[in-house]
């Protein structure tokens, strides 16, 4: 090969890595954001595994939510009112709350939010029966909503703000299908329950019912049978929120949860719960059975997602896109704790170390850094794509936030399944009055975890015309990367707090009022059953 040659080849090869090229608009604000990245399960009280406080490694995770199912024990249903749905559930002695406040205050301590599940843990043999008694089941939710003060909850202030009723009905290890194969007593449960509860506590969030997962045609279809039931339902029940879940049944791109959740806003909306909102409470990057027992080898890629650097692009990937083209609300990744082993679920292997995705969950929660206060909104970009909906075998995807202040500009980039690519962001527009212009690039790779790429002054640029373009290089050995970068005014923002969870140092303003959306109010009462 000839010098020129070599020349040229090089150039193809350096242009080829640097395919990706990003932009942000500092300068247009959009709507506010808030973090996607809750978890199934807490830091710790987890019955079946080791003794092991993980509170250090959700916080540095960023964890903003915690849905409190498949503890296996201390706080399903039959272990706080481990009686007979006939046994009087007025009777205060009959509740047994030791095990379940240890898992809220464990959850708590780590500075998360609770999103409670009413509901019973993947048990064998399964806790399926059929609750013999209505009223009974909705005075026990009642009683656990007043022992974490539901009285107390108003539109500003409320421990415990989302209440979910049930987990995955449409599945036989939850809810005895066989007896009920049209859901006609459970979607009759759920009117009983939602309509009592929204009267006594008219504050709080309560949904439901954790749908299993399926593929897009199969969410529909269940959303569509709930919905329809609430509607037939005379006394017209309350759905603050619908939730369900996704294990990307198809294996499909990191899209996929973002293409469903479109067609679970469609249903709600086809059925007049515009306000409803969309929650997906259990989601993965594939299944721990993908293929059963015999996977083929396509099988065991998608099952390897869940510890690897492909799965914390695809996590990360997932994540955006939920943002960009979906309107879901919450979403908690199943699951953040040691689950199943190294190649299991959770977002920790057996030692209690992070594994890939939860590094992209740390890159992510630099999105929303000082979470508690600092209010975030989305800016404008161009230069990510979607995988054709999901259905391409790699994606680009890029989403930028800035504070209501607008002394900081940050930026996620997830890179699926593009080998060691390298990309350039252009940032435009940055904010007036900057007095130290900084810069900070933080990488998840396949050879290393979470680390800093880069951290430099960018005040040459910015006093030239407002704006920073950067260039990352090829990452080393790896088949995806997931990028954080961070443009800031250190003299006004605290420096070297990628994850989003530290407090700020000095004075901090006041927390302000959550936004609560509008609930339905129906006044009519539920009828007394005859013999009552």
């Amino acid at each position: 090969m000839t010098r020129t040659a070599s020349l040229i080849l090089a150039v193809i090869l350096a242009t080829s890595a640097l395919a990706a090229e990003f932009t942000v608009n500092a300068g247009e604000t959009g709507k506010r954001v808030f973090p996607l990245n809750g978890v199934n399960a807490g830091p710790a009280h987890m019955k079946g595994q080791p003794a092991m406080d993980l509170t250090a490694q959700y916080q540095e995770m960023g964890i903003s939510l915690v849905r409190t199912h498949d503890y296996y024990g201390y706080i399903d249903l039959s272990n706080i009112f481990p009686h007979s749905w006939d046994t009087d559930p007025a009777n205060h002695g009959n509740y047994d709350f030791s095990g379940a406040d240890d898992v809220i205050n464990e959850v708590e301590a780590a500075g998360c939010d609770v999103m409670f599940r009413l509901g019973e843990s993947w048990y064998t043999p399964s806790h399926n029966q059929i609750p013999s008694n209505h009223a009974n089941v909705a005075h026990v939710c009642k009683h656990i909503i007043m022992h974490y003060g539901g009285d107390d909850c108003n539109p500003y202030n409320c421990r415990i703000r989302l209440w979910e009723f049930w987990n995955e009905p449409n599945l036989d290890k939850f809810w005895d299908v066989k007896a009920d194969p049209n859901f006609t007593k459970f979607f009759s449960m759920y009117g009983r329950v939602a309509y009592e509860v929204k009267r006594r506590f008219p504050h709080i969030q309560l949904g439901g019912p954790g749908t299993a997962g399926s593929d897009d045609a199969g969410i529909e279809k269940f959303a569509r049978q709930f919905v329809q039931a609430l509607r037939d339902n005379p006394h017209d029940p309350p759905l603050d929120f619908y939730s369900w879940h996704s294990y990307n049944r198809d294996n499909d791109g990191p899209y996929v949860f973002a293409r469903q959740a479109q067609k679970v806003r469609a249903v709600l909306n086809a059925a007049g719960f515009a306000k409803t909102e969309n929650v997906l409470s259990e989601w993965n990057s594939s299944s721990v059975r993908a293929g059963g027992q015999h996977p083929t080898e396509e099988d065991l890629q998608w099952r390897h997602t869940l510890f690897n650097i492909d799965g914390a692009a695809f996590s990360a990937a997932a994540l955006i896109y939920m943002h960009l083209y979906s309107d879901i609300r919450y979403a908690c990744r199943y699951r953040g704790d040691i689950h199943s082993g190294d190649e299991g679920y959770g977002l920790m292997d057996t030692g209690g170390n992070i594994k890939k995705p939860g590094y992209a969950f740390k890159a992510y929660a630099g999105l929303f850094p000082q979470r508690e206060w600092r209010k975030m909104y989305l800016l404008s970009g161009t230069g990510g794509d979607t995988g054709n909906e999901g259905k391409a075998g790699k994606c680009r995807a890029m989403m930028a936030t800035t504070d209501e202040d607008r002394t900081v500009v940050n930026v996620l980039i997830a890179l699926w399944e593009h080998g060691n690519e390298g990309f350039s962001l252009t940032v435009s527009n940055l904010p007036d009055g900057w007095q130290q212009p900084m810069m900070e690039h933080y990488v998840v790779s396949q050879k290393q975890d979470y680390y800093e790429q880069a951290s430099r002054s960018i005040a040459q640029q910015y006093a030239r015309d407002k704006a920073y373009r950067y260039t990352c290089k090829q990452v080393p050995d790896t088949t995806s990367s997931v990028h954080l970068v961070r443009l800031y005014d250190a003299a006004k923002f605290p420096t070297l707090q990628p994850t989003g969870v530290q407090p700020a140092t000095g004075p901090q303003p006041p927390q302000q009022p959550r936004p609560f959306p509008p609930i339905r109010r129906f006044p009519r009462p539920w009828p007394p059953r005859p013999g009552r």
